[in-house]
């Protein structure tokens, strides 16, 4: 309840009205969720800002580095984080997880092990996201990322554990392939130390 007035009267206090209110903090609900998502989060909940992050297997996706396309290039297990605000994907973020298990607070992450991801931020140069009307949309918004044409944006030989410098052979030798978990290289991070930090 949440007092409108009161009216003093020589020493007594006399409430002359009275509103009933909700109570914001007890109760909080996420939007309906896309498939795969492990972790919704409200980030500021006044500007209506959130980060949902999608879980996406480890497969083989056809690419575009520059002009040449690559077929079926092995990719890990991998996390896309979708910062969101009124249906704009102001950020996207993209972590490696090794094959294992459900993902949780304390599950280790990897660097992407490709070009375009700066410490887990994306990079999508002039390719723009597509504005989104329901979070749902975010199960397959991957498929973005995967079809704009990649660079050498950076790309060196810290992001994985290959030994192979150059991205185009990289691509070439990964045609056909599924990526090897132990090229992965670790962030030294959690998912939850990730969060936090976010």
């Amino acid at each position: 309840m949440r007092i409108l007035g009161v009216q003093k009267r020589k020493r007594l206090r006399k409430i002359i009205g009275k509103k009933r209110i909700k109570n914001p903090a007890r109760r909080i609900a996420t939007p309906t969720l896309p498939a795969n998502c492990v972790k919704h989060i409200w980030m500021d909940r006044v500007q209506k800002i959130q980060m949902v992050f999608i879980e996406v297997p480890k497969g083989k996706w056809d690419i575009a580095y520059y002009n040449t396309a690559f077929e079926q290039v092995g990719f890990p297990r991998m996390l896309f984080g979708y910062r969101i605000q009124d249906g704009r994907i102001q950020q996207l973020h993209i972590l490696a997880v090794k094959d294992k298990g459900r993902i949780r607070e304390d599950t280790e992450l990897y660097k992407f092990p490709y070009a375009n991801v700066s410490n887990g931020v994306v990079c999508m140069g002039g390719n723009v996201l597509p504005v989104i009307k329901d979070l749902a949309q975010l199960a397959t918004m991957h498929q973005v990322f995967f079809a704009a044409p990649s660079s050498t944006c950076y790309y060196n030989t810290s992001r994985n554990e290959s030994g192979i410098g150059d991205l185009r052979e990289l691509y070439n030798r990964m045609q056909g392939q599924d990526f090897p978990e132990e090229w992965l290289a670790s962030k030294q991070q959690t998912f939850g130390q990730y969060c936090q930090g976010l």
